[in-house]
């Protein structure tokens, strides 16, 4: 194994220590990566998702084929290495993926619980004795209508049987 394989191989090792300690795994980066496969909204919420899928499934490939080389040649290059350190650096930062969608959640859970708050606040202020005597109102409207179609039927009815007397 040359240098910057031996360097890349190292970093790797860190990033999957990192990876099973984070997600409480044997698997490290594979464990990461197959939980991304799973997760049904990352790829919707976070912008670089897709992008960072492809990328750690490219380093597990790089480290399997340096793990596994037989011929002795360089596998790895800068940008390797690279990558590999800015997604240790960026898991560090909570700036990887899944830290990402926590926080969209968190936003969201946020949102929902200040509007139900909003929404009950409001309702207890203003609508309490509004809601009573609104529906009240409708009501006595329903039953206002309801007396005159009575009385229209009932009037109907005294006219009807005038005239049949009459006959």
């Amino acid at each position: 194994m040359n240098e910057i394989d031996n360097t890349f191989f190292e970093e790797y090792k860190r990033l999957d220590n990192l990876c099973m300690d984070l997600l409480s795994s044997k698997s490290g980066v594979s464990e990461y990566i197959s939980q991304m496969e799973t997760s049904r909204f990352g790829q919707y919420y976070i912008p670089s998702w897709d992008n960072d899928y492809r990328t750690l499934k490219h380093l597990r490939w790089v480290r399997n084929r340096i793990a596994h080389d037989t011929m002795g040649g360089t596998i790895s290059d800068e940008c390797d290495l690279t990558m590999v350190r800015d997604f240790y650096t960026r898991i560090l930062s909570r700036e990887d993926p899944f830290a990402q969608l926590r926080e969209v959640q968190d936003r969201k859970k946020e949102l929902f619980s200040s509007e139900k708050r909003q929404t009950s606040e409001t309702r207890n202020s203003i609508t309490d004795d509004t809601y009573y005597s609104v529906s009240t109102q409708a009501g006595k409207k329903k039953a206002h209508i309801g007396f005159v179609a009575c009385i229209a039927v009932f009037a109907l009815i005294i006219v009807v049987y005038v005239f049949l007397k009459s006959i």
